[in-house]
C-alpha cells in the first residue's frame, strides 16, 4: 500500500501490512515517522492453520509477547489426507486409527480456540489480525464451542498473510511477521516527484 506525502518532499513510503494506513496523505514524512515512534506500530495476532498443526502469535511494537505451536494425530499416514476431510468424503471413523484422529482434530482447533480465548483482551487490542489456512481448517476452529474462539470470524481487521504455510511451526511464525512488518521508504533525487528517479530505498519494516 503507497503513501505519497507530497511531492515537495520527493517520497514515497510503502507501507508494511501491520500499519494503518495515515488518515490524510497531506502528512510529511518527518511527521508520519515521529508519529509512528512516539505511538509505536500498535499489537498484531497471527494465526497459522493447517489440518495437523497450528501456529499463533501476538506482537506488540514489533516485539512478540506471546506464542503457541500445536500439534495433533490427524493425518491418515498411507493417504497422507487430513481425517476430517477423509470421512467428509465418506470415510468413516470406526477404527482405532479413525476415532483417534477425529479426537485429536477436535481437540487440536478446540486448543486454538482455547488460546484465542484466553488471550480475548489482547486480541480487541490488536490493530489487524493475520490468517492462513484452508476454509476447512478455518471450519474446524470456528466450530468449536467451549470455548469458542473469542474474535468473530467476519471481524474487519482479519486479513490473508500471503504467505504459504504447509504444516505452521514457530519458525514459520517468525518468516511470515517478517514479511508483514516488510516496508519500504523511497526517496528521489529529481525535485519533479512525477519523474519518480529513486534515490535511496530502505526497508520500513526493521
Amino acid at each position: 500500500m503507497g503513501y505519497s506525502p507530497g511531492r515537495s518532499e520527493n517520497c514515497e513510503i510503502v507501507l508494511p501490512r501491520v500499519l494503518d494506513q495515515p488518515t490524510s496523505n497531506s502528512m510529511s514524512c518527518r511527521k508520519f515517522t515521529d508519529q509512528l515512534e512516539q505511538e509505536g506500530i500498535g499489537c498484531q495476532l497471527v494465526v497459522l492453520l493447517s489440518a495437523e498443526s497450528a501456529a499463533l502469535g501476538l506482537w506488540e511494537d514489533g516485539s512478540l509477547k506471546e506464542h503457541k505451536v500445536l500439534r495433533g494425530y490427524t493425518v491418515r499416514k498411507q493417504q497422507g489426507k487430513a481425517q476430517a476431510t477423509y470421512e467428509r468424503r465418506g470415510g468413516g471413523a470406526g477404527s482405532a486409527g479413525g476415532s483417534l484422529r477425529s479426537r485429536e482434530t477436535r481437540r487440536l482447533f478446540q486448543s486454538v480456540a482455547s488460546r484465542l480465548a484466553e488471550w480475548g483482551p489482547r486480541v480487541a487490542a490488536c490493530n489487524r489480525l493475520f490468517a492462513s489456512g484452508g476454509v476447512r481448517s478455518w471450519n474446524e476452529l470456528y466450530a468449536s464451542r467451549s470455548p469458542a474462539p473469542g474474535v468473530d470470524r467476519r471481524d474487519a481487521r482479519w486479513r490473508r498473510v500471503g504467505v504459504a504455510v504447509r504444516r505452521p511451526k514457530f519458525a514459520d511464525l517468525d518468516r511470515v511477521y517478517r514479511v508483514l512488518s516488510e516496508g519500504t521508504l523511497c526517496t528521489y533525487r529529481d525535485a519533479d516527484f512525477g519523474a519518480q528517479t529513486p534515490g535511496h530505498v530502505s526497508d520500513a519494516g526493521s
